[in-house]
């Protein structure tokens, strides 16, 4: 006697109407964790950068309390296009376009102040710079005020500048550290005044900029 064998699963299936219900609802899903995804890398990614410039304040000022001063800063200086122009160090000039960074071996050896300057992890290589120079590039920048106030006061320089000299040790300290923030660029948006603000959207224009009078700054005055 033959016995017809039953299927092992149900004969109906999901009608198209039903898939296209599925797939909304998972687009959906998606939509809303995406971002929230980003956003919370991104905030991660700034804490990381504050608590960076935290560790290379303390350096800073376990350096000045051994010698009185703080480092000079070095300076990258490239053209409106991007093109790499000129290296100082320590720094003679001041621009837009001008990246300042902190030498190692100043807060490295022969006393690690710090153990390395540690490399801006949301910088974008917005410049073109030769590899022999990019570790410089990388790091945070830093500006020492009464360098800077000095290179304000050189010969030559617009009385713009000049009169602004005196403000930046007295609007920032000794020193200035600014970060790349979520847009990935550094230098300009410290020099045209423009803060990271997440109250603006965690990904957002500016760059983080800590001084040594303002662990958090919402005010820049500078070239």
């Amino acid at each position: 006697m033959n016995r017809t064998r039953r299927a092992a699963w149900p004969e109906t299936a999901f009608t198209l109407i039903e898939l296209l219900i599925v797939v909304a609802i998972l687009a959906i899903l998606a939509a809303v964790a995406v971002p929230n995804f980003l956003e919370a890398q991104t905030r991660s990614k700034v804490s990381r950068e504050m608590n960076d410039m935290r560790a290379i304040a303390s350096a800073l000022e376990a350096y000045h309390v051994d010698y009185g001063e703080y480092p000079p800063h070095g300076e990258l200086i490239f053209n409106a296009s991007g093109a790499f122009v000129e290296h100082n160090y320590p720094a003679t000039k001041a621009g837009v376009f001008t990246v300042e960074y902190l030498p190692a071996p100043r807060v490295t050896t022969p006393i690690a102040y710090i153990s390395t300057v540690p490399e801006d992890i949301m910088l974008k290589e917005e410049f073109q710079v030769d590899e022999s120079l990019s570790g410089l590039y990388k790091r945070y920048g830093y500006i020492q005020s009464d360098q800077m106030m000095y290179i304000f006061l050189s010969p030559g320089k617009p009385e713009a500048l000049r009169a602004k000299a005196h403000l930046i040790p007295l609007t920032y300290g000794g020193w200035r550290l600014y970060g790349a923030g979520p847009d990935g660029d550094k230098a300009r948006d410290t020099k045209t005044n423009v803060p990271y603000d997440p109250t603006n959207g965690t990904i957002s224009d500016g760059d983080i900029i800590r001084s040594q009078r303002m662990p958090v700054m919402n005010l820049t005055v500078d070239e």
